[in-house]
Order: structure tokens, then sequence, then C-alpha cells
């Protein structure tokens, strides 16, 4: 299938998609610039609460929202040529692995609530959740996304590849917020 010339005005998924990507980039930043402005005055505290992180969650974590960003990719290059059951095996592939990051997210809150580490804690805790949190309901969101877009790929349909676009933009935005917010909590002291 032959792709159409694109242009700054007709990105992927359209202008709006793409201003609502960088609105909530925008806000993420904003969040981690506060991170960042509140550690520089708390830097003994973050530090202590920073070892209190399951690393290792934080690493599988990031694993799975990479590699099904990767599947996400390939899934829709595949449907661009029409290879619809190739499609839609590699997006199952994406989604199974965000629902991966879901679930040890969701195991990782428990973890801490049980602990009490919350947002009643202190500052560092005010600042993961509030920043982890609002990224585990993007993910929550763009898996729901691409498990409709799975079934909606099952028959050809006019806009398909525009709509699994849209779908591949929102989940490429959930793993690059995740790779800023990764070494920001976990790593950088």
């Amino acid at each position: 299938m032959k792709e159409e010339a694109r242009t700054i005005t007709d990105p992927p998924g359209g202008v709006l998609v793409w201003f609502v990507i960088f609105m909530e980039l925008v806000t993420f930043i904003a969040g981690i610039y506060f991170y960042f402005s509140y550690r520089a005055d708390n830097r003994a505290l973050f530090a202590e609460m920073q070892q209190k992180l399951n690393l290792t969650f934080g690493i599988l974590n990031t694993i799975f929202l990479v590699s099904s960003g990767y599947f996400v990719a390939i899934a829709l290059e595949k449907l661009k040529h029409l290879q619809r059951e190739e499609s839609r095996r590699f997006l199952v592939a994406g989604i199974l692995l965000g629902c991966c990051f879901i679930g040890l997210k969701t195991f990782e809150y428990h973890e801490k609530i049980v602990e009490g580490l919350t947002t009643h804690l202190n500052l560092f805790f005010n600042f993961y959740w509030f920043l982890t949190f609002f990224h585990y309901m993007h993910v929550i969101f763009a898996t729901i996304i691409l498990l409709v877009l799975y079934f909606k790929i099952k028959e050809p349909k006019e806009g398909e590849v525009a709509s699994l676009e849209v779908g591949a933009s929102l989940w490429h935005m959930c793993d690059l917020i995740w790779i800023l917010l990764f070494p920001t909590l976990f790593f950088i002291r």
C-alpha cells in the first residue's frame, strides 16, 4: 500500500491528536520541572525516599512499555501493508505488555500503600504518586484504545490505518513519558 506524503499540517492522526499529545507532554514536563525544583531544596529527603522505590519493578515496567511500543509500531506497519492478521498479532502482543505494566504498577501501588508510602508521607511521595498515577491512567486509557482497535481491524474498514496511527501515537506518548519519569524518580539524585 502506497503511503501518501505528509506535511507538518497533516501529521499521523491529525493535528488535534498531536495538540492533545503536546499538551499532555507539557503537563508532565511541568510536573517534572516542579519535582526538580522541590528536590533542589530537599536533596537528602528525595535521595532517601528514592531508595524505597523498587528498582526491579521500574526496570520491568520500562521493558514492558518499550517492548509494547515496538510491537504497536510493527502492528501499524503490517496494517499499512494490508497484513491484517499479522498486524493484529503484534497489536495483541503490545496490549498484553501494556497489561503487564498495569498489573505490575497496580501491585507496586498496593505495596506502597501497605508500607505507608502515600502522599501523606512527604513531598517526594506527593510527586511520585502524582506523576506515576497520572501516567498509569494514561496507560490504562491507551490500552483500552488499542484493545478497541484490535477488534476494529478484524475486517477491512475505511480509515483503519489512520485510527491505528492515532492509537499508536497515544501509546508512544505513554512510552516517552515513562522514559522521562523512570530516570527522574529512580536514578537522578
